[in-house]
């Protein structure tokens, strides 16, 4: 049981970790992490951000009449990489939705 929750958990994962490498290779986001980035850019690359949370939350399993997600990596890497206010605003879209 727990075994193949890993696999599946790591299976969803693989699918966001091929969206954060193309989104790593724009310019915006390229942009965001020299500290150049525009607002039009931050607000893109948020939108993006939050759209990874919602991803990561329709991929996730149901366990134990609970549900094994992983949303918080997109909200965690926008936070991380924008900083609190680009990670607030991505986990509202992820939360919200």
């Amino acid at each position: 049981m727990q075994m193949s929750l890993l696999v599946e958990l790591l299976e969803r994962m693989s699918v966001m970790a091929t969206l954060a490498f193309v989104l790593s290779h724009t310019t915006a986001f390229r942009r965001l992490v020299d500290y150049e980035a525009r607002h039009r850019e931050r607000l893109l690359l948020t939108v993006i951000f939050g759209f990874i949370g919602i991803v990561g939350t329709y991929a996730g399993i149901p366990v134990n009449d609970a549900l094994a997600n992983s949303r918080v990596v997109g909200v965690m890497a926008a936070g991380l990489i924008g900083g609190p206010l680009m990670g607030g605003v991505a986990g509202l879209i992820a939360g919200g939705h």
